[in-house]
């Protein structure tokens, strides 16, 4: 077991860190093996669909897990619209190094018609700094990168609103850079959302001394069974669709 000091603090100041486990490595190893299979490259029209079915369903779960944490189902339609927006974005952006100025706009098209024109969406400049450094240059695994990715949105909130979706689509954005392409195919909120109990749990009982090994190993999981699912859709058309 290997200790990792992550260049980002949470929101007491403190250094992120996790230790490396044998779960970890073989959660990652079987996410890989799985999505770098050319099942998951052919463009045939099982794909094309799940492709168009996964676009939705990004927007929809995403804006249903951020109203199960505020109670608030009456913006569900609203976040709905807006995810949508900046998931079509993502798409289009997810090759670039991530600047100000793509997290601002991503950040507009989340927060729109939600927030008073008066805020900025930057809640901690120094903190954006060094998450989008973090986000450029900081080397490990991209499944496990990905994970601290959501979770500093979540725990550190850099931003004035919209913390949560914005962690889910940097983390999404990360691994299409990284060409894990079955996040194109099976919704990254929706895995979260069919698991949000058991993160949840791990988000609260991680950070601080306690380290965020917990929530990473916890997302790990809910990856793998995302893509087992995905798999098996795919494996069972294989034969009959071209």
């Amino acid at each position: 077991m290997e200790r990792h000091i992550v260049p980002l603090h949470d929101s007491d100041g403190r250094k992120i860190w996790y230790d490396s486990t044998e779960e970890m490595e073989t959660l990652a190893e079987h996410i890989n093996s799985l999505n770098f299979d050319a099942v998951f490259k052919a463009a045939n029209q099982r794909h094309r669909i799940l492709l168009n079915k996964a676009f939705f369903q990004e927007a929809h779960y995403s804006a249903l897990l951020d109203e199960i944490e505020f109670d608030n189902a009456h913006r569900i339609p609203m976040k709905y619209k807006n995810s949508l927006s900046c998931i079509k974005y993502v798409l289009s952006n997810f090759s670039r190094d991530l600047d100000e100025d793509i997290v601002m706009k991503m950040y507009r098209l989340l927060s729109r018609n939600s927030l008073s024109k008066s805020i900025t969406g930057m809640h901690n400049v120094e903190s954006m700094i060094e998450f989008i450094d973090f986000y450029n240059y900081y080397v490990c695994s991209p499944l496990t990168k990905s994970c601290i990715i959501y979770y500093y949105f979540t725990k550190v909130h850099p931003l004035h609103d919209s913390s949560g979706r914005m962690g889910r689509l940097l983390a999404l954005m990360y691994l299409l850079r990284n060409g894990y392409e079955f996040t194109k195919y099976y919704s990254l909120s929706q895995m979260m959302f069919q698991n949000h109990e058991e993160l949840d749990k791990a988000i609260l009982c991680s950070g601080g001394t306690t380290g965020i090994t917990e929530l990473i190993e916890t997302m790990l999981k809910t990856y793998s069974e995302g893509i087992d699912a995905l798999a098996k859709i795919n494996y069972a058309g294989k034969k009959t669709v071209s």
